[in-house]
């Protein structure tokens, strides 16, 4: 009889340590969706878009407005390339690598110069993750520096120190608007309810038919795709949502939430873009990092005078929200043909 019970609890801690072992190696092995190559439908200004279908033909940017890490070469130093010019000096330029998860530049609504690191925190941050700012006007001599010497680049070419009232280009005291105003109480009425060319971080940053999008387009890229929440998205550890090219009607508007499984008819090889959580820039911090995303719309909010439309996102939502207007937040640019 005890030969039988030694026999039993043998029996059932090979079964608890086999059990153990395999929820391990789950864990381990937990699947992630891996491409080689993600799909584009083409160029528009040497900027890489997707054509998700949508009624207006809207085309969608694969990334944000200055999403793009540095490129290194296989010595391990940052790559570049050397710009003859007419006086007969040179300029050593950082080759880039332009991708959604990126978190780009960050802008008030209006402004079309933003900033990727606006303090130390964030400049180390984009250090330690190899989001890392780009300098356009490249010392030569500074080639094969590595990153310690980079990083105090990024914190010295920081264009916008802060984002809060007093430092926005169309603020006045007070809650005073200067431009794109429609409320007596905030100053002159303009009536321009939607940004013009000069002040569209997308127009100006990329030109040719590039534009931030309205809401209008906002609420159709949030009503015609299947979206799915990616805690991993194509293994590059950036948390966020895929708007894919809807395949039926009933998948249209569909949100697939952190906690949700997503259809197996939707892989990383269909049409899509990837929104990051990038959370936006408010005074010196970067609140709603990793948790939620938000995207510029160039459309006023006519009903709160300081806010403006953007398109929201957390691990189970997707919509068309407001955020106040001299918040820094990324910019998707579109293009219409």
């Amino acid at each position: 009889m005890k030969n039988i019970i030694s026999f039993a609890k043998f029996m059932t801690f090979a079964c608890l340590s086999l059990f153990a072992v395999s929820c391990q190696e789950d864990e381990e092995e937990e699947f992630v969706e891996v491409v080689e190559t993600l799909p584009k439908t083409g160029e528009e200004g040497g900027h890489a878009y997707v054509d998700l279908g949508l009624p207006s033909g809207t085309k969608w940017a694969q990334y944000n407005v200055d999403a793009y890490s540095v490129v290194y070469n296989n010595r391990g130093f940052v790559d570049y390339d050397t710009i003859h010019l007419e006086d007969g000096t040179k300029k050593a330029v950082f080759r880039r690598k332009y991708a959604a998860e990126y978190h780009g530049r960050y802008f008030a609504w209006g402004e079309v110069s933003g900033s990727k690191a606006s303090n130390v925190k964030d400049a180390e941050l984009d250090a330690s993750i190899g989001d890392k700012d780009l300098m356009r006007d490249y010392d030569p001599s500074w080639k094969g520096k590595r990153n310690s010497l980079y990083v105090e680049l990024v914190k010295n070419k920081a264009e916008k120190p802060t984002y809060d009232w007093d430092y926005y280009q169309w603020g006045g005291a007070g809650d005073m608007i200067v431009k794109y105003n429609f409320r007596e109480e905030c100053g002159p009425i303009d009536k321009r309810e939607t940004l013009e060319s000069c002040d569209d971080a997308a127009h100006v940053n990329w030109g040719g038919k590039w534009r931030m999008p309205t809401r209008e387009d906002i609420k159709e890229l949030v009503d015609n795709c299947y979206w799915v929440y990616y805690y991993n998205y194509n293994g590059t550890k950036r948390t966020g949502f895929v708007a894919f090219k809807a395949k039926t009607d009933a998948d249209k508007g569909v949100v697939v939430g952190r906690w949700q499984v997503k259809s197996s008819e939707y892989t990383l090889n269909d049409a899509h873009i990837f929104f990051r959580f990038s959370g936006c820039k408010y005074s010196g911090s970067n609140p709603g990092l990793g948790n939620e995303g938000t995207v510029w719309s160039s459309s006023i909010n006519t009903v709160i005078s300081t806010a403006c439309y953007c398109l929201f996102m957390n691990d189970s939502q997707v919509m068309v929200s407001s955020c106040e207007r001299f918040r820094g937040l990324p910019v998707r640019p579109v293009f219409n043909n």
